[in-house]
Parts: structure tokens; C-alpha cells; sequence
């Protein structure tokens, strides 16, 4: 479960009232189970006094039956399934038109979405569609390193394992040497 959903959910209790919004917060960020328990058991205390049914139905829904909606849950995993969704939106829109097919029909319609996927993204393809592998700058990060260029510090690049690595030197100590470098490494 995916904390959109949770507020979602919890969205005919908010109406508004910031509070509960700021109080479930924290909970969303729990690092780990025993965190987010001392946290949902501090949560219900307070808004059982403030709301009796909402702490009764939000232990028993967001409690009890479904806990894992909290970033420790599944640690480096992403917090919402909005990727999913937006392929669902577009299978539903382009596919199926919202309706719900025979089986032999679905069967048909997800062979095709796969293979149609599957040959836009073929490097092979003369109209390959890539997947985003580089940042694109902002303007305020076009800025800085315009800024920093024209400090013409010294970069040194070094191989290092089957890529090669950069360095700059620290803004409080401007001189970098190989030396430095290779200490570094020796280091590590």
C-alpha cells in the first residue's frame, strides 16, 4: 500500500484539519517497524481523544490489516506506485478502453502491448524510444557550474575500477595533486 493511497483513504477525516495531516506525516517517514509502532501508538493516542472514530477506524484499517505503508517498510524501495499507475492509465486508455475483456481478448491485447513496447525500446530500432538515463539540468544547476567553471580549477580523472572518477578539490583547500589522489585510493 502506497502512502497516497493512505491519505486518499484518510482524506473524508482531514477535511481540512491540517493537524492530522501534520501528525500522520511523521508516520509515512518511520525508518523501521519499531519506529513506526511507538510513532501509529502516540498518533492513536492523541486522536482518540480528538476523534474517537477516526482513531478506531485508522488503527483498524492503517494499524492492524494494512501496516506496510511506511518508508521503513521496504527500505530503498519507492514509497508510491505511481510508475505502475501511470502504465495502468496508459494500458486502460490505448488498450482495453477501460472495459473489461474475455480472457482470450486480454491475452491477445497484453501479447501486443508487450511486443510494441518491447520493439520502441530495441536500441536496434531506427525510432528507438530511450529510457531516461541522464539528468537534465536546471537552470539554477546551469548557473553554478558556469560559476564554478570560470574559477578554472584544476580537475584531476584517474581510472579507477571499469570507471573513471573525477576529482575536484574541496572549496577550502584548492590544491588537489596526484599524490593526494592516489593516497585517497590506498585509503579505500
Amino acid at each position: 500500500m502506497c502512502y497516497f493511497h493512505v491519505v486518499k483513504n484518510v482524506e473524508k477525516y482531514l477535511k481540512g484539519n491540517s493537524k492530522l495531516k501534520a501528525d500522520l506525516d511523521p508516520l509515512q517517514v518511520a525508518k523501521d517497524q519499531a519506529t513506526f509502532q511507538v510513532a501509529a501508538a502516540l498518533f492513536l493516542k492523541k486522536w482518540q481523544t480528538v476523534n474517537p472514530e477516526f482513531a478506531k477506524y485508522f488503527e483498524g484499517q492503517w494499524i492492524s490489516k494494512n501496516a506496510n505503508w511506511f518508508e521503513g517498510a521496504a527500505p530503498g524501495k519507492p514509497s508510491t506506485n505511481n510508475g505502475l499507475e501511470g502504465t495502468n492509465a496508459i494500458i486502460k486508455s490505448q488498450r482495453t478502453l477501460r472495459e473489461r475483456l474475455p480472457v482470450g481478448q486480454f491475452l491477445h491485447s497484453a501479447v501486443d502491448v508487450v511486443e510494441t513496447w518491447s520493439n520502441k525500446r530495441n536500441p536496434a530500432s531506427v525510432n528507438c524510444v530511450h529510457f531516461a538515463c541522464t539528468h537534465a539540468p536546471t537552470l539554477p544547476e546551469w548557473k553554478f557550474s558556469y560559476q564554478w567553471a570560470m574559477t578554472n580549477q584544476k580537475v584531476l580523472q584517474r581510472a579507477h575500477r571499469e570507471a573513471g572518477c573525477r576529482f575536484y578539490p574541496h572549496a577550502h583547500n584548492l590544491f588537489l595533486s596526484f599524490r593526494k589522489v592516489s593516497y585517497i585510493f590506498m585509503r579505500n
